[in-house]
């Protein structure tokens, strides 16, 4: 079974520094995410081309997930309230975006 794909988009905080950005997300959100029920996997990327007219985000995070409704869990939101990602990151946030792909079997 093939699982959908949920692509998070965002831009690093101002207020972040990289560093932390990146050892947070790794460290921090990425576990409290893998621990909901429903989330099989993820993996992080940073955009190094853009081919087009996009204005694209530098970082790229993609969940296996059962489907777009696990991201409206009670579980993911608890995740996503967890840990020094939602203390430090979190409340910096602006430029994001998401994208749900659904498997075509």
């Amino acid at each position: 079974m093939s699982h959908t794909l949920l692509m998070i988009l965002m831009e690093k905080p101002d207020e972040v520094s990289e560093e932390d950005f990146n050892r947070l997300y790794n460290e921090s959100h990425i576990p409290a995410l893998l621990g909901v029920p429903g989330v099989h996997g993820a993996k992080r990327y940073k955009v190094n081309k853009v081919d087009g007219d996009l204005d694209v985000p530098t970082y790229c995070a993609i969940y296996e997930v059962d489907s777009a409704e696990t991201r409206s869990s009670e579980a993911w939101q608890a995740a996503i309230r967890t840990g020094e990602w939602a203390e430090k990151v979190r409340p910096h946030l602006g430029r994001r975006s998401s994208i749900t792909l659904d498997p075509i079997d």
